[in-house]
């Protein structure tokens, strides 16, 4: 049995329950379960990625004593992933909401502290009118 797999997943698991979390919960809570989701919440695909990972070096190197493990396995790692993709798929549906409140954030090539600014009408500058603008 790899229970190192088995361990793998369940922290992963966790980090998605977290960023999955219904925001009803006490303060304390709330604040655990922001810092534990902060990280998959962003990028989702990461998490899949090891998910992938983790469960072909186990298939690879012949951790699975039974086909019953290699089953706990694909399970656990398909729940997992179903969470990664409801994370993803709020992600990409949250930018339509974004842009429908009238809010459009544009990245300049400037400093770190001005690299996004959201500029609360529907158009966004051109990159000529970025330079045009810029600071010698």
């Amino acid at each position: 049995m790899p229970y190192g797999l088995y361990f793998s997943i369940a922290g992963l698991g966790i980090f998605v329950a977290a960023a999955l979390w219904p925001p009803q919960r006490p303060r304390v809570l709330a604040n655990i379960t922001y810092i534990l989701g902060m990280v998959i919440n962003e990028i989702p695909h990461y998490g899949a990625l090891l998910l992938a990972i983790w469960l072909g070096i186990s298939i690879v190197s012949g951790d699975f004593g039974t086909p019953a493990d290699i089953t706990v396995a694909v399970a656990l790692t398909a729940l997992v992933a179903a969470g990664l993709f409801a994370l993803g798929w709020r992600a990409r549906t949250s930018r339509a909401i974004v842009a429908a409140r009238g809010v459009v954030i544009e990245a300049t090539p400037y400093f770190a502290s001005s690299s996004l600014r959201a500029t609360g009408s529907r158009e966004c500058a051109t990159d000529a009118e970025l330079h045009a603008n810029r600071d010698p």
